[in-house]
């Protein structure tokens, strides 16, 4: 009931909408994590519905300053609220993704830093397949806004490239995202070089075939960067 509201502009949306978010700081802190893990299903297309217009960019707009000031404010629920950010920024047009960026950066490294802890769960796996899918587009458009954050970026997607719990998905994101970056001027790149070709050897035996393609590809493209 709530997305037929939003995708259609109706007026309770935006009372529905502020009430979603405010349960994420009322409701005990697992329910809490569930809401805010499925706030993307509020903005995904439905075929069989109707949808105005930009009604993603309303709602981002007014939720996005919200979810902001809360993770700032939190410690407890902070990791929640990181949650809630990637899903509602997951299919976000670029545009808008764009002009909220120098926002969103700090929250993106936030990101990179977690790690998945088991097998068990797909929490950290989805955030950091959020984030990655974020962090994409900003690499193609605006590459010199990645460029002060390598230091961070690279050996975060490194690590989750070989890493035993990463998720299929997030591998091969990661390793994928690692070969954007490579279209970064070489002057940024180079004192990483060595690094990237080391540790994508444990990439090169990963058990998914698919996954060995991509780092073979990534692996081939890092070496050989060079001055131009």
């Amino acid at each position: 009931m709530i997305k037929s509201l939003l995708s259609r502009n109706h007026k309770l949306g935006v009372d529905y909408w502020i009430k979603m978010i405010s349960l994420i700081e009322e409701l005990p802190i697992g329910m809490s994590q569930l809401l805010s893990e499925n706030f993307a299903v509020f903005f995904e297309d439905v075929s069989e519905m109707i949808s105005k217009p930009l009604y993603k960019q309303k709602y981002f707009v007014l939720g996005f300053p919200i979810l902001l000031e809360k993770y700032y404010k939190t410690q407890e629920r902070k990791f929640i609220y990181l949650i809630a950010v990637g899903q509602l920024l997951t299919g976000l047009p670029k545009e808008v993704l764009l002009q909220v960026f120098p926002n969103i950066l700090p929250l993106i490294i936030e990101s990179l830093k977690l790690r998945p802890m088991n097998n068990n769960t797909n929490t950290e796996n989805n955030l950091l397949q959020s984030t990655i899918q974020i962090l994409s587009p900003i690499i193609k458009e605006v590459p010199d806004q990645i460029t002060d954050h390598l230091s961070i970026v690279i050996p975060s997607l490194l690590q989750l490239a070989t890493l035993n719990y990463s998720s299929l998905k997030l591998r091969q994101l990661s390793l994928q995202c690692l070969y954007q970056l490579s279209s970064l001027p070489y002057v940024s790149l180079f004192k990483y070089k060595s690094q990237v070709l080391f540790e994508l050897t444990g990439a090169l035996d990963d058990k998914k075939k698919i996954v060995r393609r991509e780092a073979v590809r990534t692996r081939n493209k890092w070496f050989s960067l060079t001055y131009k």
